[in-house]
């Protein structure tokens, strides 16, 4: 089967690609679009809670391997699912502790830069899309 044959037959994956792929875009839009501010600041930032966001990055990373490995047919379907649905639900955890004890105070004080007070909460809803897929992905196998 095709990559788009298999995407077609069972939507969830390709969602849970995406899903992966956006939180680690979000996750590192900070670097990108935060130049001139201090690198012990964006460290401090990264650094927070368990883990910090680039657990949470890393994480996405593996799950869009994982994912992209049952497209390609090398990992059994129900396999794929449980491992997405606990990834995922540990990639929301770590995220969701980040940002409820992340201090954003330091890059609140620069105008410029306001929307990385609500950056946090555009990561922790970008982890949400794996662990939705993976349920979706395990009903549609009839596993729950």
């Amino acid at each position: 089967m095709t990559i788009a044959g298999a995407i077609r037959h069972h939507p969830p994956l390709g969602l849970a690609v995406a899903g992966g792929i956006i939180t680690m875009l979000v996750a590192f839009a900070p670097l990108v679009y935060l130049p001139d501010v201090e690198v012990e600041v964006i460290r401090f930032y990264f650094g927070g809670g368990i883990g910090g966001l680039w657990a949470v990055a890393l994480l996405s990373f593996v799950t869009v391997v994982v994912f992209l490995a049952a497209i390609r047919g090398r990992i059994d379907l129900i396999r794929v699912a449980s491992i997405g649905l606990g990834i995922g639900v540990v990639t929301f955890v770590i995220a969701a502790i980040w940002a409820l004890t992340i201090d954003t105070g330091a890059l609140a004080e620069l105008p410029q830069y306001t929307w990385v007070v609500n950056h946090r909460w555009l990561v922790l809803a970008s982890t949400v899309v794996v662990p939705v897929a993976s349920l979706w992905l395990a009903r549609r196998l009839d596993v729950i």
